[in-house]
């Protein structure tokens, strides 16, 4: 493989990754990659020809774009107390799903953040659950329930327990 063919596929898969960023935090599902805007993406952006469906969107870049974002994250929450927010809902396939989101507040860029950390997708929801998907959720940034000062969740009696 030739370097300019490697700066291709690496340029290629940098468009993607911003693509996927790009729809998730603009609340668009993947799969609109296989209708107009997909399309679009595929017409004018040269780098974007050969992107994938979206299938692959949401089982494979989703995923690394998302580790890449947890990494910068990490480094950002070091050394600082943590809120949490926490609610079940079911995924977009009706399977209960739990949503864990740390907010915080960057000394590197003085201003307050609230990110998703982790999806959690369960096969019931009650305190346990809750909990340990929670706990999981902290210890992929590096925290644990003492850098916790606030949890806050829906007022279902499992949630309640949790905490």
């Amino acid at each position: 493989m030739s370097c300019t063919q490697r700066a291709k596929e690496t340029e290629a898969d940098g468009v993607v990754h911003d693509f996927v960023r790009a729809l998730a935090y603009s609340g668009i599902s993947m799969h609109q990659a296989d209708g107009p805007l997909g399309d679009f993406a595929r017409k004018y952006c040269k780098a974007a020809k050969i992107m994938p469906a979206g299938q692959r969107l949401r089982l494979k870049y989703l995923k690394e774009a998302f580790d890449k974002d947890m990494e910068k994250i990490h480094d950002d929450m070091r050394d600082v107390k943590v809120s949490v927010i926490v609610d079940e809902s079911p995924d977009i396939t009706d399977v209960p799903t739990i949503n864990t989101l740390l907010c915080y507040y960057s000394q590197k860029n003085v201003k307050k953040h609230v990110v998703l950390v982790d999806v959690d997708r369960v096969n019931a929801s009650n305190s346990y659950t809750v909990a340990s998907a929670v706990s999981k959720a902290l210890l992929t940034v590096g925290k644990t329930w003492e850098d916790v000062v606030a949890v806050a969740t829906d007022s279902a009696e499992y949630m309640r327990k949790m905490v």
